[in-house]
């Protein structure tokens, strides 16, 4: 009985491990949706994340510099279009960072009920014809 207890606890503890790791960030289906349109990740927008440090990072309780969000950029060619999507580390984040930025404030009115938010993702930009569709969708 005990070893029946013993599993079942493991096996809980692994599905909340799991649950709560899936929960982080969804941007792994969002980018394969915006893959399968026909569009590819831009690489070189990683030299541009210290422009937005407000809203990307943080202080630890070390006093150090974290980052909470990622910038990506995703386009379809020359004319096809382009998305940049803010990845977050987890919706709380999203949530705190949300608080805290007139700007987000600006773009998105609800973040529980814009079409710009996907789990931890936010659609910044969509000069696109499609790419608002397939964020929603992701």
């Amino acid at each position: 009985m005990k070893k029946i207890t013993k599993i079942t606890a493991i096996l809980a503890a692994l599905l909340c491990a799991l649950v709560a790791l899936c929960a982080c960030s969804n941007y792994g289906s969002v980018r394969k949706a915006f893959e399968k349109a026909g569009y590819a990740e831009d690489q070189s927008i990683q030299e541009y994340q210290g422009r937005y440090g407000d809203l990307l990072t943080e202080e630890n309780e070390k006093g150090e510099k974290v980052t909470v969000a990622t910038l990506h950029v995703l386009s379809k060619g020359l004319l096809g279009g382009t998305v940049v999507i803010i990845e977050f580390q987890s919706t709380k984040k999203m949530q705190e960072k949300y608080n805290e930025s007139a700007t987000l404030q600006g773009l998105i009115t609800d973040l529980q009920k814009s079409d710009y938010v996907n789990g931890a993702c936010v659609l910044l930009l969509n000069l696109s014809n499609d790419g608002l569709e397939i964020f929603k969708n992701a």
